[in-house]
């Protein structure tokens, strides 16, 4: 039989390392979090800025940009008629087709270009905006394995 001497063990020192992995994945998770809410709005001219609050254990990533709300969770006609012109109308071109869609990350290329002769405008009441849920998509795919995937990495990096 042969005897291997392993050194000393510190379980507080392994303690330690484990919390500092875990605040470095946490900080890693948010950074990726922050990358995916930005996706479907990488084509707007008014992007919205995603802040990051840090407390031991804990990473909220938010925004507080105002179209970005009126689209993720949607509105009802009632609630954007402080944004509409008088008359409470919009000129949209007649094969309109939305950038972004519901429970999609991605940003498709929508109405944004206009050939002339090609699009009638008319004029259409305002209606409202189907909720695009991107908070519930990013969480799901967190809680389907990419948050611990992202802490381990971090422990595993000491």
């Amino acid at each position: 039989m042969r005897i291997v001497k392993l050194g000393t063990f510190s379980a507080k020192a392994e303690y330690a390392k484990a919390q500092k992995g875990l605040e470095q994945g946490l900080d890693d998770t948010a950074f990726q979090a922050k990358l995916r809410f930005l996706m479907p709005t990488e084509d707007w001219h008014d992007k919205p800025g995603f802040d990051t609050e840090r407390s031991p254990g804990v990473r909220v990533v938010f925004t507080n940009h105002q179209n970005y709300f009126w689209i993720n969770f949607g509105t009802n006609r009632q609630g954007r008629r402080t944004v509409a012109r008088p008359g409470g109308r919009l000129h949209l071109p007649s094969k309109w087709e939305p950038k972004t869609h519901p429970m999609d990350l991605e940003s498709k290329g929508g109405s944004r270009i206009y050939t002339p002769g090609e699009n009638l405008f008319r004029s259409v009441p305002m209606s409202s905006i189907e909720a695009r849920r991107w908070d519930e998509i990013i969480y799901k795919e967190f809680e389907d394995g990419l948050f611990q995937q992202l802490v381990q990495a971090a422990i595993n990096r000491g």
